[in-house]
């Protein structure tokens, strides 16, 4: 045929239509496994490795159970206590303040004293928050001010990271103010320019409390930016053999800083020229000036349980623990005190192995039960029961197939949109909690895990687990752990 008629023929072939539908049926019912226990196996799992825990919502009837009073490492499942002791501590209705104070008198267009920037831990704090503020202090009639500007993070301690054992440059390890702004993660854009090896990077939003510089060596497998923290000041070191193109999100570390800063230059956008912050506490005679309140604790709850922020769950718990014990506490003690109110509010359940790292599960010293969670998910607060129900979990969970973490997941026939659950994802650590309607017509409460401790020790005490093939076996571990706890949720559809 030769090489023309061959390529006509190629052709020909590729743009051929494909045979007409005639029929659209419904998709076939996942195929099951004939027990939990050949679930496991045809997942590679042996039967200690996994626990499970599933109950009628109303009556508390165990309908099934497997290693319900071990403890396992909850990873992101831990943000459901903290999310229903915020809901219960706070109330579901209450709002965070962001607030400005101003000291002296306003004399044509200049404050007399300091302007002071007051964190009020709002965990969604954005920049158009601070835009508005902004444009109240110029409605105020205030243009320039001649003291100090101050900024003040409020009653949350200053941390540097979540958790001292995380990657320094992981966005989902930031630290911690009362004073944040976009999760408290920036960007940082870097390209070629020129032939002699340079890049040039741009930082989103650019704040002088931030520099980016060429690291003198490697930083290791796997990290391309590593921080060095200088006092106040924050320095990102790209690895000299990285990519000369890329884009990352990096964890900030002085976070109330970073805020004021933006809130400086924001403020200049909107007519009111300050001088650098400082940070200072707020003096006594200092009058109020403006104020942006944040969105109702049940829906930063809704989101924190949707997109898993651990950002978003620090504040929430720090929040909550400081509602209960009317002073703020270290993240630690804090979460010590969560697991305390879990204790006497919840009686007939073995608390005794409970064991809160934080409020967001960046830990694997971490340990809850599946018996444990599944009260949480039976209590009154959990259900809405106190509050309205549209304001309890069953409301604020996302739904499998629908949104966030639960889009890909569970969206066959049998079990779209009739499973809201938080996920929690940790390399060796996996889980699944939440609720299930079958169509059986039952209402079932579930805490489902898949540990592999052994696994996760060894992980963390390997200097190369930044490597690309540990990183690699690791993602495929944990692909198996979802896969498993998908088919598990699927069986129990179909058996109950």
């Amino acid at each position: 045929m030769g090489i023309r008629g061959g390529l006509v023929a190629a052709l020909t072939a590729a743009w051929t239509p494909a045979a007409a539908i005639n029929e659209v049926v419904p998709e076939p019912p996942d195929p099951t496994a004939s027990s939990p226990r050949a679930v496991m196996s045809q997942h590679g799992f042996e039967p200690g490795n996994v626990g499970y825990i599933l109950r009628e919502l109303d009556s508390g009837k165990v309908v099934a159970a497997h290693n319900a009073a071990t403890p396992f490492i909850p990873a992101s499942v831990a943000k459901i206590p903290t999310a229903v002791t915020a809901l219960a501590a706070l109330g579901p209705d209450h709002r965070f303040t962001t607030r400005v104070f101003g000291t002296g008198p306003v004399r044509k267009g200049e404050l007399g004293g300091d302007l002071v920037l007051v964190g009020g831990g709002d965990p969604l704090l954005e920049p158009a928050d601070l835009m508005a503020l902004c444009r109240r202090v110029r409605a105020a009639g205030i243009r320039r001010i001649a003291g100090a500007f101050r900024y003040d993070p409020g009653v949350v301690r200053r941390r540097q990271h979540i958790a001292a054992d995380q990657p320094a440059d992981a966005r989902y390890n930031p630290g911690l103010s009362g004073l944040t702004m976009g999760f408290n993660q920036i960007r940082v854009d870097w390209r070629p320019k020129g032939a002699n090896g340079t890049v040039a990077a741009n930082l989103i939003p650019s704040v002088p409390v931030i520099d980016l510089t060429r690291a003198e060596r490697g930083n290791g497998p796997g990290q391309l930016w590593q921080p060095e923290v200088n006092g106040s000041r924050t320095v990102w070191q790209l690895d000299p053999h990285a990519p000369r193109r890329g884009s990352a999100n990096l964890p900030v570390k002085h976070p109330g800083r970073v805020t004021a800063q933006v809130f400086q230059r924001m403020c200049e956008q909107a007519g009111v020229r300050l001088p650098a912050p400082r940070q200072g506490e707020t003096p006594a005679d200092a009058r109020p000036l403006a104020r942006v309140r944040s969105r109702p604790v049940r829906e930063i709850a809704k989101a924190m349980l949707a997109y898993s922020n651990n950002l978003v769950a620090e504040l929430l718990g720090l929040a909550a623990s400081r509602e209960l014990v009317g002073k703020q506490l270290s993240l630690r003690a804090s979460a010590a005190t969560v697991s305390a109110w879990w204790r006497e509010r919840r009686t007939g359940i073995d608390w005794s192995t409970m064991h809160l790292a934080n409020h967001s599960g960046l830990s694997a010293d971490a340990r809850l039960t599946p018996a444990q969670v599944a009260a949480m998910l039976r209590d009154p607060v959990a259900l809405g029961h106190t509050d309205g129900v549209s304001r309890g979990l069953p409301s604020l969970l996302p739904a499998s197939g629908g949104s966030a973490g639960m889009a890909e997941r569970l969206d066959g026939p049998a079990t779209a949109y009739k499973v809201w659950a938080k996920t929690g994802t940790m390399f060796y650590a996996s889980g699944l909690a939440g609720y299930l309607y079958p169509e059986s017509g039952r209402r079932l409460a579930f805490a489902l895990f898949v540990n592999d401790k052994a696994a996760r020790r060894a992980y963390d005490r390997d200097p190369d687990r930044r490597r690309r093939s540990v990183q690699a076996s690791a993602s495929a571990w944990t692909r198996r752990a979802k896969d498993l706890e998908d088919a598990l949720v699927r069986y129990w559809a179909r058996e109950h």
